[in-house]
């Protein structure tokens, strides 16, 4: 969808996916339930899909991000190779790109605001 000049509609898009992934539970960590590893790591997998996808298109869009990370509690996929899931260090990489990538997008926005209401000491905080 972003590929076809449509990235405005997919931002909205990856949010409604955003919001039924957070109304099911899949961004909150399970592992006290009882669920097999093949459900939680397709748990895990899409919901940090969902979560890459809402990062790039806010950041790229200069609009809000879907979810605060301070809500999220969901575990990373495993890191060691359990058939049918190959392994995948490339996927935690840009996870933790995202996030950082985010972060970042947040103190940017909370800069231009405090500059934009002429908050000097925020803005101070902020650099």
């Amino acid at each position: 969808m972003a590929a076809s000049n449509c990235s405005a509609r997919a931002w909205v898009t990856t949010g409604q996916a955003m919001r039924l992934a957070q109304d099911i539970g899949i961004h909150r960590n399970l592992s006290h339930q009882s669920l097999s590893f093949e459900v939680s790591e397709v748990r895990k997998r899409t919901w940090w899909c969902i979560y890459m996808l809402d990062k790039l298109l806010s950041v790229s869009l200069g609009r809000p991000c879907g979810v605060e990370d301070d809500n999220i509690d969901a575990q990373l996929p495993t890191k060691e190779p359990q058939p049918p899931f190959p392994l995948m260090p490339g996927f935690i990489a840009l996870v933790a790109l995202s996030r950082t990538s985010g972060r970042i997008a947040r103190t940017v926005t909370r800069l231009q605001q405090a500059r934009h209401q002429g908050d000097v000491e925020e803005e101070e905080n902020l650099k």
